[in-house]
């Protein structure tokens, strides 16, 4: 019974971990769009005075956490390691108040522990393409169905 414990658990943590390295591509490709996005809709209000920037959403550390029995291993490695890895709330946010305050802040480029950061783009596609394809699909959901709520 014990080696089908332990079987189990070699399972779970398999799975928990090969599960995070997915959701850890994806927020990487998610981030990367926002980037993207964020660069093309800068160039399309430049001509407004508007300015935008992308701060890292890099994990933060916080006091609001889900509780759930179910999750049992997970909140046990989140509360015990997340430190290694985690900012807290006040970490968090000085990126984004130094786009917000600082002069020096650029619109339309990604910042990351107040200083700009470096986008890459999975794949073969050029930075400016994708840009351009996700501004346009943006652009053609919000005509699609945004008719009645925006002036475009």
């Amino acid at each position: 019974m014990r080696e089908n414990l332990r079987q189990e658990r070699k399972r779970t943590t398999k799975e928990i971990s090969e599960v995070a390295e997915i959701l850890d591509e994806v927020e990487k490709q998610v981030n990367f769009q926002r980037i993207d996005f964020e660069k093309e809709k800068a160039k399309e209000t430049a001509r407004r005075s508007i300015e935008s920037q992308k701060a890292s959403n890099q994990a933060r550390d916080s006091e609001k956490r889900m509780r759930s029995t179910s999750d049992a291993l997970a909140n046990l490695i989140t509360e015990n390691f997340s430190w290694m890895i985690a900012k807290s709330s006040d970490q968090g946010a000085q990126t984004s108040m130094y786009c917000i305050c600082s002069p020096e802040a650029e619109t339309s480029l990604y910042y990351k522990d107040c200083a700009k950061g470096e986008v890459k783009i999975k794949g073969k596609q050029n930075l400016d393409e994708a840009q351009e394809q996700l501004w346009n699909l943006s652009l053609k959901f919000v005509q699609d169905n945004c008719k009645n709520y925006c002036f475009i």
